[in-house]
């Protein structure tokens, strides 16, 4: 697993890739930018059919998303490139 060391953006198309990627940032100690609100309670992924962009910021461990349909991000990471790079051998027990 590489180690987050930079502010990451990641599309999750699906509810079950945002569950996937929210338990991850949840078990290295990342938690809602907004609040006390756990990240394994609400995943809060939209339901449009872009997803959720999902904004990570490691220097104060906090996320916060955006409607999926937003182009703002040209470095914005699909769920597949994510978890391969950050998220490579913790998958596998990942609950959902």
């Amino acid at each position: 697993m590489k180690q987050i060391t930079e502010n990451i953006v990641v599309r999750c198309k699906t509810s079950n890739e945002a569950k996937i990627v929210c338990n991850f940032l949840h078990s290295i100690g990342y938690k809602w930018n907004g609040g006390d609100d756990s990240l394994l309670n609400n995943p809060l992924w939209g339901t449009d059919r872009y997803g959720t962009i999902y904004h990570i910021y490691f220097k104060d461990k906090t996320v916060c998303y955006s409607n999926g349909s937003r182009t703002e991000s040209e470095d914005c990471l699909s769920f597949n490139d994510f978890s391969k790079k950050y998220m490579k051998t913790r998958i596998r027990n990942m609950r959902i």
